[in-house]
């Protein structure tokens, strides 16, 4: 006996895209997180290229686990990006969330011991980041507190260790 294989190829494919800190702020290097998925909300593994209004290509991206992957690149103030991924209905392109002309950016990373994080201003109207206050928590209790200074600097560094915190989500606001 020999049983019937069937496989459904997704006929629409929607693909969302996350820029860390919540915004792509001009001239700020950024970390996009994308997700794509099926009509059915199954998850779709991608590959594709981020371009911009005039038809550059910025980036290239693939997902990795899941229809879930990343892609970096630094947006510029007045273009627009969208992603272009070959679907097996064709090619289709997506719309990347708007520049936003100033902001800050926080980017968090694992190290030995605990998170580093990057906190880094876009130029235009850097003036309002001059002093920020950046706050950690898990589940509600402030485990840190720190008020951060520009200065002239584009971009501060600063390590949280988390050895002896307890476990649960390290939440950080800025």
């Amino acid at each position: 006996e020999t049983a019937a294989v069937t496989t459904t190829i997704p006929k629409n494919v929607s693909l969302q895209f996350f820029p860390e800190s919540g915004h792509l702020v001009d001239g700020i290097l950024s970390v996009v997180a994308f997700k794509a998925t099926d009509q059915w909300g199954t998850p779709v593994e991608v590959e594709g290229i981020i371009k911009s209004d005039d038809g550059t290509t910025i980036a290239s991206f693939k997902s990795f686990h899941d229809g879930i992957g990343k892609v970096q690149f630094k947006p510029k103030e007045g273009k627009t990006y969208t992603a272009e991924v070959e679907t097996a209905a064709g090619k289709r392109t997506y719309p990347l969330p708007v520049v936003q002309a100033s902001g800050i950016n926080l980017r968090i990373q694992d190290e030995k011991g605990g998170k580093k994080f990057q906190l880094s201003r876009g130029v235009k109207n850097k003036e309002q980041y001059d002093l920020l206050f950046v706050v950690a928590q898990i589940n509600n209790h402030v485990v840190y507190e720190m008020e951060i200074a520009f200065e002239d600097y584009p971009s501060i560094i600063g390590h949280l260790v988390t050895d002896s915190l307890p476990s649960g989500i390290l939440h950080f606001t800025v």
